[in-house]
């Protein structure tokens, strides 16, 4: 396939799959400048391993707005021994949380002769993002860090 008809695959394929996850709000309908409850955020964060104090920092490298609505996606059940969580707060209660896997600890594999052999590393920094849907321009995103064999631990506190 050549490589222009790829890049028009590429295009046409995660188009679909924006708007199978959004649904477009009706432009017509006037938002409340205060309480905008069709818009999606988008937030970028950019994670880095602090060696002086050593922990992890987070800020916020990014972010973008669009009207729409999200689908409710199911419960993750994430089974990992380093994670992240995060909680929006809206209009000051919890309106959604979030878990992934720690951006900076990956589990690699290699070949080692002739054998496959798999590692855990922790990366110096990486970048991970979030959506959701916003009814509050004043949110607050908390962010714990949950280690293997150590507690839970508060990263940062966003305010948008």
């Amino acid at each position: 396939m050549p490589l222009k008809s790829r890049a028009h695959l590429h295009i046409l394929i995660c188009s679909f799959m924006f708007m199978t996850a959004c649904k477009v709000s009706n432009p017509s309908v006037t938002v409340e400048p205060m309480l905008q409850n069709d818009e999606i955020v988008f937030l970028l964060f950019k994670i880095t391993n602090d060696t002086i104090q050593n922990k992890n920092a987070i800020i916020l490298s990014g972010k973008s707005h669009s009207s729409g609505k999200l689908k409710k996606e199911p419960a993750s059940n994430l089974t990992a021994d380093n994670i992240l969580s995060l909680s929006i707060y809206q209009q000051g209660s919890r309106t959604d949380s979030f878990v992934i896997k720690h951006p900076l600890y990956k589990r690699i594999e290699y070949l080692d002769g002739n054998e496959l052999t798999a590692k855990s590393i922790k990366v110096n920094s990486d970048e991970f993002f979030i959506r959701f849907q916003q009814s509050d321009p004043h949110a607050i995103i908390k962010i714990y860090e949950k280690l293997w064999n150590q507690p839970q631990t508060t990263i940062t506190e966003v305010k948008l």
